[in-house]
């Protein structure tokens, strides 16, 4: 017999779109392709975790600034303000992050790329 998994305490779970989620499946960058990572809103403002991974450029896709970490210069971020709701068309805005990310690989074989979107409530 399994024996039963204590579950987190109420405080430790955010509640989005998607349901109920526990905050240890959503404060972490997820990496999705060589040198491209996507994560949430804390995790773009977290300066220990940018630090971790290597990140050189952020793209934030939130209706919010987010407070990126300084070791993050201005000219390597690009933010695009839009509600994160589904009747939110994002496509439009893919050919310019799509341009901005390929621009951030090319320059260096070092430079790493987080995409930042949904603020969890």
């Amino acid at each position: 017999m399994l024996a039963a998994l204590p579950w987190p305490s109420s405080q430790q779970f955010s509640t989005n779109v998607y349901g109920r989620v526990p905050l240890s499946m959503i404060r972490q960058a997820n990496l999705i392709v060589p040198r491209v990572y996507l994560s949430d809103y804390y995790t773009a403002c977290n300066p220990q975790e940018i630090s971790r991974l290597g990140i050189t450029h952020v793209i934030s896709i939130l209706d919010l600034l987010p407070d990126i970490p300084s070791s993050v210069p201005g000219e390597n971020r690009l933010h695009i303000p839009i509600a994160d709701r589904p009747d939110v068309d994002i496509l439009v805005h893919l050919e310019r992050t799509t341009q901005f990310m390929r621009e951030a690989l090319e320059a260096d074989e070092e430079n790493k790329v987080l995409g930042s979107a949904a603020v969890p409530q």
